[in-house]
């Protein structure tokens, strides 16, 4: 129930990042404040498991993403987020002690989620662009009117 509700907590500052810095912060801002909000999940939830947080918020984005009628955007948010939280685990293993490690994991993850959103924002969507089309994040709104 907590990561729920952090992730509602990143989905409203998805929101106001967005109307501060427009298109630009798909890619710079947002993948960042997403993994803070992660951290803090894990955090609270004192030894939940990482991956799981990721799959949480993937799978509320994907529904999010499939009642706007996006699915396909969803799913690769969903993938996104998954792939950043088995990243994120890996590294918070490998540094040995998994607290000492969730720093170098939120780092690499948020990097990580950086380059992906990058790589959709330039490639899946290439006329959304950061100087594109404008991107809708409100209820109802499309991300790109040629998908």
């Amino acid at each position: 129930m907590v990561t729920v509700l952090v992730a509602i907590l990143a989905g409203a500052g998805n929101l106001v990042l967005y109307r501060w810095k427009r298109n630009r912060a798909v890619v710079t801002l947002v993948p960042w404040w997403e993994e803070f909000c992660k951290l803090l999940a894990v955090l609270s939830l004192s030894g939940q498991p990482i991956l799981p947080v990721h799959i949480v918020f993937g799978s509320l984005e994907l529904g999010h993403a499939a009642w706007q009628g996006q699915r396909f955007l969803g799913l690769i948010s969903f993938c996104i987020h998954g792939l950043t939280g088995g990243v994120a685990a890996y590294l918070a293993g490998a540094a040995g002690n998994v607290r000492g490690g969730l720093l170098f994991a939120v780092l690499g993850a948020a990097t990580l989620h950086v380059l992906l959103n990058g790589a959709v924002v330039g490639l899946v969507f290439p006329t959304l662009g950061i100087s594109g089309d404008p991107v809708d994040p409100s209820l109802g709104g499309r991300y790109n009117w040629r998908e």
